[in-house]
């Protein structure tokens, strides 16, 4: 609800995710937070040039109307303060659309809604909506898109203690639908470093790499993990590998790694048209992040078996330095996930 589009968010701008049955909480608890990691692009119609362009929040918030600022935006009264310190005295807005969160009317007609849809499809939906307000207490809500998510039941997993020598990665409370158990066949990997020190101009060629590899998979049974630092699919290379979903459409496990050294941070982009489909396709995405919910993580591991880029680009050995993919397919390896403990494995069960 918090961005006026749903597509990979540009450098600095992140959505507002709303919980409709806990539509209070928030991941973010400071006033720091709230701003720094609010919405600061807006997409608007130029009645003049008759096109669809974006603009700063900062160009358009004098042409709100209040009941719309107050819809919309929230103030930073902390960094408001540390202005006035310096004789600065003005307001500073920032937009989390917490005037929608706190109107019971309005989320409560969006569970009806939903809960509408739900049972009209027999199962979940995904919608895509736009709001209106033509005058104050007043709001439209017109649907624009709805498709019903895929179900599918959750399997009875085992996930082995004592072997962490054979572990990929050990995380927790990263993004998952399902407990499942999954046998990966090549786990292809991006090294960070690498990606990082590579000319910006040609960093896109790296996603361009990796549709080439999808592409090579097609029509197989093949199961693929991808480990990519920073965010999946985003417009800005300088924040991760900027792949659209075509490109990755054959991967059934795809991680975002954090990795300090370079500032790259995973940002599960929930709500995006690609995060949809890889819901549509039961892909689990998740990210290893350098924190407690990383038990385990040893990009080390997959070292020890064959690498076969040059078989299967071998044009490509410039970026084969950047890009690898390990084939693990004689090993056992696997995905497990246990939705009830929020937790994801990645075993390969020759490591030694």
């Amino acid at each position: 609800m918090g961005r006026g589009r749903w597509s990979a968010p540009p450098p600095g701008d992140y959505p507002r995710l709303i919980c409709l049955d806990r539509e209070q909480a928030n991941l973010r608890t400071t006033m720091a937070e709230r701003h720094k990691f609010s919405q600061r692009q807006v997409d608007v119609l130029d009645l003049e040039a008759k096109q669809l362009t974006t603009k700063s929040l900062e160009q358009i918030i004098g042409l709100l109307p209040e009941w719309q600022k107050k819809m919309i935006l929230s103030r930073d009264t902390e960094a408001e303060d540390l202005l006035a310190e310096r004789h600065i005295y003005r307001k500073v807005y920032f937009a989390d659309c917490q005037g929608l969160v706190d109107n019971q009317k309005f989320i409560l007609m969006m569970r009806a809604l939903m809960k509408m849809l739900e049972t009209a499809y027999g199962r979940p939906v995904d919608i895509e909506f736009a709001i209106t307000s033509p005058a104050e207490g007043c709001w439209r809500i017109n649907l624009l898109q709805c498709r019903p998510l895929q179900a599918v039941q959750s399997e009875q997993v085992h996930i082995p203690e004592g072997v962490d020598e054979e572990l990929l990665f050990d995380v927790r409370r990263t993004s998952m639908r399902r407990s499942k158990e999954e046998r990966i066949d090549y786990i292809v990997w991006v090294n960070p470093q690498l990606y990082y020190e590579y000319p910006h101009v040609k960093k896109p060629d790296v996603a361009r790499l990796i549709g080439q590899i999808n592409e090579h998979f097609e029509d197989t049974d093949n199961k693929l993990m991808l480990l990519v630092p920073g965010r999946i699919g985003t417009s800005s290379p300088e924040l991760g590998v900027p792949v659209v979903y075509s490109e990755i459409s054959q991967f059934n496990s795809i991680c975002e790694v954090a990795y300090d050294k370079a500032g790259y941070h995973p940002e599960l982009s929930y709500g995006s048209h690609m995060f949809q489909d890889m819901v549509e396709a039961d892909v689990y995405y998740g990210a290893i992040n350098d924190n407690s919910k990383t038990r385990l993580y040893q990009p080390e591991l997959p070292t020890q078996y064959p690498e076969v880029l040059h078989t299967l680009c071998p044009e490509e050995a410039e970026l084969g330095e950047i890009v690898k993919v390990y084939d693990v397919s004689s090993c056992n390896a696997s995905l497990i996930l246990d939705a009830r403990e929020g937790r994801a494995v990645c075993r390969i069960q020759g490591a030694s």
